[in-house]
């Protein structure tokens, strides 16, 4: 009999209070409104970060695309007056006897774009990028450095050794970045499939 006077008095007392219900039913709601508002929050930030990792993609695609093509134009412009300038040292010449004229950067697409380098996902092909720039930017120090010599061979001879070991050096120079270029491209092609359209 008590257990039933018990349950009696609950209800009438407590379930038949408007405030206690109202303040049950106001937590129950709130549990359900913030279990339902974090799911739909954290689906949301799923998504920003999958779609930030694809326009992060998209832009390193972009960033090497435009690089392989500012060295397939460099290559072009370059490439037979280069080989026929470093001929000269395959005919028994010591040292090259004539300069080539270096005034302009030649590399906009990479300095523009030196930020991006470094988050090219494939490390080889980001140390390849940054080795042939760096070899590119040596090879027109080394123009600079021979004509330097050259002047200065036109007064004084003894310059003589200098000159040959600059032309050796631009020849190697020259040899690296044209191994670095084929490189280059065989890993663009075999991560972004063919590149030259």
């Amino acid at each position: 009999m008590k257990c039933i006077e018990l349950i009696k008095l609950f209800y009438e007392e407590i379930l038949c209070n408007q405030v206690v219900l109202s303040l049950i039913s106001g937590f129950v709601g709130a549990i359900i409104a913030s279990i339902v508002t974090y799911r739909a929050t954290k689906q949301a930030h799923e998504n920003n970060i999958e779609l930030e990792k694809l326009k992060e993609k998209e832009t390193e695609k972009a960033v090497v695309l435009s690089i392989v093509e500012e060295l397939n134009v460099l290559n072009e412009i370059y490439s037979d007056q280069m080989n026929d300038y470093f001929k000269q040292l395959e005919l028994d010449i010591d040292y090259l006897n004539s300069y080539y004229i270096v005034t302009q950067d030649f590399f906009t697409v990479f300095t523009n774009n030196s930020d991006k380098i470094g988050s090219i996902s494939n490390k080889e092909l980001r140390n390849l990028i940054v080795k042939i720039y760096v070899y590119f930017k040596r090879l027109l120090e080394d123009f600079n450095l021979l004509k330097l010599y050259l002047d200065e061979l036109e007064n004084k001879k003894a310059v003589l050794n200098e000159l040959r070991a600059v032309s050796w050096s631009m020849k190697h120079t020259y040899d690296k970045i044209k191994s670095l270029y084929n490189l280059i491209i065989a890993k663009t092609n075999e991560i972004y499939g063919e590149t030259n359209d």
